[in-house]
């Protein structure tokens, strides 16, 4: 079987850098807990297009030190040792496809067969995770 695996908030600690990244640039001071929804521009009041800037600047400058969440490695070798075939399925935009498959394999070497990147909220052409995954099975 062939099972999808975010990268945000799954493997690595994505949001929890991002809100003392956005606490800096709004002068707020959101925890963690206060997230309820990813539709931030909800959580800190402002346009999406502005909050988007700001979250494809952290990730251009960030994504590369996310902690990962190690607590997932093992799971994930389970699966792979159990014949399964994990894939990293992943909304971020695609300008950040090669630092993304490098952290991947940094920290999560040899698990993964595929990097699959949908560029959601990117500029160009998008997918979505569903509409990717769709294309894993067999028809």
């Amino acid at each position: 079987m062939i099972i999808g695996v975010d990268v945000d908030d799954v493997l690595a600690n994505f949001t929890g850098a991002l809100i003392p990244h956005l606490n800096e640039v709004y002068g707020t001071t959101r925890a963690y807990e206060e997230i309820h929804s990813m539709r931030l521009e909800r959580v800190w009041k402002v346009h999406p297009e502005n909050i988007k800037g700001h979250i494809h600047s952290f990730i251009s400058s960030e994504a590369k030190t996310l902690r990962p969440y190690i607590e997932a490695f093992w799971p994930l070798v389970s699966l792979k040792n159990t014949g399964h075939e994990a894939h990293v399925v992943t909304s971020r935009p695609s300008f950040i496809k090669d630092d993304t498959i490098n952290w991947v394999e940094k920290h999560f070497g040899g698990i993964f067969a595929k990097c699959h990147v949908t560029n959601q909220y990117g500029e160009g052409v998008r997918t979505t995770k569903p509409e990717l995954c769709v294309t894993f099975s067999p028809h």
